[in-house]
């Protein structure tokens, strides 16, 4: 018998994304059953900084960006292949992994799909009483088929204000562009919170990307902000309190080339998956709710109905879980995203038993342009520096003395503070350390003079030894007696000659009262007046930029940045970077 016919709409407004992520409303699908899956989920992207393991080294930085001439730590690298874990375990012969870091910017964008409106709609097409009823026939669920993702980007002017359209909507390969990332990637990071996977379907869907696990010192993953699907959380949880989730399986070696998937294969009960390998499990269902086989039906109508001890009145999630992610994203630049789920056609291959026989054509539903959900808040990626007028910050006092040391500012010079992102920093002997965070450090500016030099950061190094971060000290540098060691690295913040300081007033000065009238002596003599710095800088290209530290002191960003990397150092600080290696050769 053919399907029905018959629209499909897209479902309800979906909850708001993290970051600010505003509601997002729903519309209705294209004409025809099944139509492709509307969208009505919100997606407010965020930034997020992946840390993937393994990995080589990629490009410098560019511009106004200096380098690094701290001595790395590097041994013999043995490279190991294999087509399998055992294989790969048995030419390790009991050693222990050599593991570093690779870093990498990321826009995620995750939202919240209406799965249960969208069962409604099949229920409704096929004229099923209820949605119990449409769980007896396995073969009609909808299987979807991954997520379209497509972005435009902008260039911000006037601060921001304004955007310059660069490019229109473009699409991005989530395959390709995230290759490079999986293709190193050891661990992927266990999803949080926990009950999260209540609202998962199976990865066979291709509704979530996992996110490689992110090392301690980069920035995290943006937090869970969809109150959506917090609630059909929370709701699932009261229905099934029982429901013991199982955690996805550690994959050490295994690139793979779904970005969907966690390569542990269809048969390993990833999240709520319960039944035979290749069929697709519904979140929640305790002991695996099967609902068909991918376009082949294996099942006969009622059977492997419900999982030994799920009560027959179960409800569906309202919203399902849905995240990818954008790795090709340029510094300064603003996009905007856009996208649609994809469905399979229940109908594919079935000529036999559909009116139309082209209904059968294609293995996948047909996408419509009004499918199209546009993520409603921006992604403003972070220049790749910024220079702040701040004030001084002495050295510790039990810390040495050496290159990169600042003195107190004298008339005329103002402290500038220095936040770049690094993904790798130079070394000598053109080898390159990975970084992948935001890297602090100071200079002064002088009037009428150049900014350059060298400057001191405490900044922490991944140890491959350890497999951790570490302060090191930094190589050939003497330290008067009495004194601690530097630890970090010493950079060049900023290249020569590309930042002029044309003026320089403020800080703290000294100035002299003159005496008052009728008075033969001066009580007062010399004042010490201390006052926001500011400085005139002039630009490569000409243009001017006035700065001031009563305004830069206050940025939000600036602090943020600041508070987050000072914690990376002391939580570096606390921990013993000579300890010993972890007992187990896969403690990673």
């Amino acid at each position: 018998p053919g399907y029905p016919g018959g629209g499909m709409a897209g479902g309800s407004p979906g909850g708001g994304g993290y970051s600010g992520g505003m509601a997002g409303g729903g519309f209705r699908g294209g004409s025809g059953f099944p139509g492709a899956p509307g969208m009505g989920f919100p997606g407010a992207p965020g930034m997020g900084f992946g840390g993937g393991y393994g990995g080589g080294y990629g490009g410098g930085m560019g511009d106004m960006y200096g380098g690094s001439q701290s001595a790395g730590q590097r041994f013999a690298v043995e490279y190991i292949e294999g087509a399998n874990d055992e294989e790969i375990e048995a030419k390790l012969k009991g050693r222990r992994l050599a593991i570093t870091i690779k870093p990498q910017r990321m826009a995620v964008i995750q939202a919240a799909f209406p799965y249960r409106a969208q069962l409604e709609k099949f229920r409704v097409a096929l004229r099923y009483k209820d949605l119990k009823e449409l769980y007896q026939h396995p073969e009609d669920m909808p299987v979807f088929n991954g997520v379209d993702l497509q972005r435009r980007a902008y260039r911000p002017r006037n601060g921001g204000r304004d955007l310059d359209q660069l490019e229109d909507w473009q699409s991005i390969d989530l395959v390709g562009n995230s290759q490079d990332l999986r293709a190193v990637t050891l661990v992927f990071k266990e999803e949080q919170p926990a009950d999260l996977q209540r609202v998962m379907l199976h990865e066979d869907h291709m509704l979530v990307m996992p996110l490689p696990q992110e090392m301690p010192g980069a920035g995290k993953y943006p937090e869970l902000r969809l109150p959506k699907l917090k609630e059909a959380m929370e709701k699932q949880k009261k229905l099934d309190p029982k429901s013991q989730v199982t955690a996805p399986p550690k994959t050490r070696f295994m690139g793979g080339e779904n970005p969907f998937k966690r390569e542990t294969g269809a048969s390993s009960n990833l999240y709520n998956l319960g039944g035979p390998g290749g069929e697709s499990g519904m979140p929640g269902f305790p002991g695996g709710m099967m609902f068909g086989n991918f376009g082949k039906n294996k099942s006969k109508p009622g059977e492997n109905l419900y999982g030994p001890n799920t009560a027959p009145d179960y409800q569906p999630p309202d919203y399902v879980y849905v995240r990818v992610y954008d790795t090709d994203i340029k510094d300064g630049l603003v996009y905007e995203y856009r996208l649609r789920v994809k469905a399979k056609n229940p109908n594919y291959g079935k000529k036999d038993q559909v009116s139309k026989a082209s209904d059968a054509d294609s293995e996948e539903l047909p996408p419509q342009d009004d499918h199209w959900f546009v993520v409603p808040e921006k992604v403003h990626v972070p220049q790749g520096g910024y220079t702040y007028v701040t004030d001084y910050t002495p050295p510790k006092a039990n810390e040495g003395r050496g290159v990169g040391t600042i003195s107190l500012p004298r008339e005329g010079q103002a402290v500038l503070e220095f936040q770049r992102w690094y993904e790798y920093l130079d070394l000598p002997g053109g080898l390159k350390e990975p970084v992948g965070d935001w890297v602090i450090s100071q200079l002064l500016a002088t009037r009428g003079m150049f900014v350059t030099g060298k400057a001191f950061a405490p900044l922490p190094f991944w140890s491959s030894v350890d497999n951790a971060f570490v302060l090191r000290e930094i190589p050939g540098e003497k330290t008067a007696k009495g004194k601690d060691p530097r630890r970090g690295a010493i950079l060049e913040p900023v290249r020569p000659k590309t930042l002029l300081a044309v003026e320089v007033e403020g800080g703290k000065v000294k100035v002299k009262v003159p005496p008052n009238p009728g008075e033969k002596t001066n009580r007062g003599g010399q004042t010490e007046d201390d006052a926001a710095s500011e400085v005139l800088f002039q630009y490569p290209d000409g243009s001017l930029e006035l700065k001031s530290s009563a305004y830069d002191k206050a940025d939000k960003d600036r602090k943020e940045r600041e508070e987050q990397f000072n914690k990376w150092v002391d939580e570096t600080q606390q921990r013993n970077p000579s300890g010993p290696p972890p007992k187990k050769k896969d403690d990673f």
